[in-house]
């Protein structure tokens, strides 16, 4: 028996210890793709489970809730039948007094919604119940989760019209935390979908005094440039009561080649960020460019007045319990010290390698718009700063990756674009191991943009700054040629070329390596990018016969100038590319 049904007699168990030990051994089970998730008995498993989280004993909830996470992740849409039965306890488990059940029952009502089944089938049903619920925490919790939802799936999930009354005698709760929750959410749905919302709210006949709080929000959400492309073109029509659905593009399933492993951290990855197509919530280099200079005004008179402003921010933006938009603004204080002149005073320096913990909690916020400004901030310093960033981006880069695999759009987009400046503008030999090792990444999505920077990477840097990695390099691009997905192929292939510029002898070696499948793809990608019919000099002796007569030019890539411009056909090594390949052979 070595499928579910093993771990029976420990998950139906009322024994906490038993419980503990059936959880270690439960949880290496799921995350192993290759194990069975069959079982003859799944619903009385399930309702185990949901005992768990039902439990009194917070760190037993916690364990229930991840196996389930888990669960779901595996079984995906045959999990459906079974979301009724774990809806009561998961909700239940948003009031709980300790924040790491609360988030991984967040985490679990958000894949009960995909890939279970869908947001409207999970959230149709547990709203009503939890945004009147006793506990404070609970009602937080659900506007929390609606908010999630929102930048994970997009306002098409659901019909908002028939939750914004509800928001909005939320407004009246006789608790502040979720007063504040529900007047964010609503902010988050007119981020989304635009002024239909403010103009059905307006035909409520709301107290002047609550119309302004809302209205004075939605002003500053839409000053801020924080509107998504949906709701900034989102037109008026008479049917302003059905917004939400249909308003922008629907997020609820995403493709199907994305990567079902789960990790122990529940990083959830759908699309990519760095491969994917502008679209709602999408950010650009360009739209990056423009928020450079959006900063408050501040003055710079003394290195002590950097200092100050930066252990400021650094405190504000290391405590998870202040206000969001606070945060952000914070964010922004950051950029306007460089803009004011202050990376020319050395407390700048010593204060930013002290920044370096508050800017990766930043990029791990749940708050779309605190990612979105601390990427931004980031992309600014890569470009200003250049290889003076080099120890705080060799600490931020596993956090920026792993961001590019996030499922909300925004997210994704923004560590995409952050990243692509850092591999413009700091050219660091100590960022090429973290590049490498997130090639092995279970993640499609991750090992992909991975490749995708390795080829930037090549392009733009120098052979000295790279040289000392030159072997790493060459395994790596091998393992790329023959990576599962095609995409994170394609950019193998192209690094190859790349990589030939810089060392010649080692792109040798490892065509040598090849099976000939593998080398008919290589030429295959060199020939279908080609922009010129031959090379002047003679094919390499050491090359076979048939690799040579297909090496006329090498392939085209879109990667960043040092201007921020999009590179033409000529390499970093001088001439165009078939002027080096010609090199390379001669």
């Amino acid at each position: 028996m070595n499928n579910l049904d093993k771990f029976y007699n420990g998950i139906v168990t009322q024994d906490n210890k038993l419980r503990t030990t059936t959880y270690s051994q439960l949880t290496d089970f799921l995350q192993n793709p290759s194990s069975s998730v069959s079982s003859e008995n799944l619903d009385k498993l399930i309702d185990g489970l949901a005992n768990w989280v039902n439990s009194s004993n917070f760190k037993v909830s916690l364990h229930g809730l991840t196996v389930l996470y888990l669960l779901v992740n595996r079984l995906g849409e045959a999990f459906r039948p079974f979301v009724p039965n774990v809806l009561e306890s998961t909700v239940s488990r948003l009031g709980d007094m300790h924040d790491d059940v609360r988030d991984a029952a967040q985490d679990l009502l958000l894949a009960l919604m995909y890939p279970a089944s869908s947001p409207s089938f999970v959230f149709d049903r547990i709203w009503p119940q939890a945004s009147t619920h006793k506990q404070f925490r609970v009602r937080e919790g659900i506007c929390v989760c609606l908010q999630r939802l929102l930048n994970n799936y997009g306002a098409k999930s659901l019909q908002l019209s028939k939750i914004v009354p509800s928001l909005l005698k939320l407004l009246d709760d006789s608790n502040a935390q979720v007063r504040d929750s529900a007047l964010t959410t609503l902010a988050e749905i007119y981020r989304h979908v635009g002024e239909k919302v403010r103009t059905d709210i307006m035909k409520k006949g709301l107290p002047h005094s609550k119309l302004a709080m809302i209205t004075n929000k939605f002003d500053d959400i839409h000053t801020s440039g924080d509107m998504l492309p949906t709701a900034l073109n989102s037109h008026m029509t008479s049917s302003v009561s059905k917004y939400g659905v249909g308003d922008e593009v629907d997020h609820t399933r995403p493709p199907r080649n994305a990567s079902s492993s789960v990790s122990r951290s529940r990083t959830k990855g759908v699309t990519s960020a760095g491969s994917s197509k502008a679209g709602a919530g999408a950010l650009s280099e360009d739209m990056f460019t423009k928020s450079f200079d959006q900063v408050p005004k501040i003055h710079i008179l003394s290195g002590r007045d950097v200092e100050d402003k930066l252990q400021h921010a650094m405190s504000l933006l290391s405590n998870s319990n202040t206000d969001w938009e606070k945060r952000v603004q914070e964010v922004k204080v950051c950029r306007a010290i460089v803009l004011e002149g202050g990376a020319n005073y050395d407390e700048f320096y010593t204060s930013l390698r002290q920044m370096e913990t508050a800017f990766m909690l930043a990029v791990k916020d749940l708050r779309s718009q605190v990612v979105r400004e601390a990427c931004i901030t980031i992309a600014f310093y890569a470009q200003n700063l250049e290889s003076r960033l080099d120890h705080f981006c060799e600490v931020i880069l596993p956090s920026l990756i792993m961001l590019v695999s996030n499922s909300a759009k925004v997210m994704a987009t923004s560590g995409s674009t952050a990243l692509k400046f850092i591999i413009q503008h700091v050219h660091s030999q100590r960022l090429i191991p973290i590049l490498l090792e997130h090639t092995k990444s279970k993640s499609n999505v991750i090992r992909r943009f991975c490749y995708e920077l390795i080829e930037s990477l090549l392009e733009l840097w120098q052979t000295h700054d790279i040289e000392r990695h030159v072997t790493s390099l060459q395994q790596a691009i091998k393992s790329g040629i023959s990576d599962a997905d095609s995409e994170s192929r394609i950019f193998a292939r192209k690094a190859f070329w790349l990589f030939s510029q810089h060392f010649k002898q080692h792109a040798d070696a490892l065509y040598e390596t090849l099976d000939a499948s593998r080398q008919k793809q290589l030429q295959g990608e060199l020939s279908n990018a080609s922009s010129c019919n031959s090379v002047n000099s003679q094919p390499s002796s050491r090359l076979p016969t048939s690799f040579n007569d297909r090496v006329d030019s090498a392939p085209h890539t879109s990667n960043f100038r040092r201007d921020g411009t999009r590179s033409s056909a000529r390499g970093r090594l001088g001439g165009t590319r078939t002027g080096i390949i010609s090199k390379f052979f001669s």
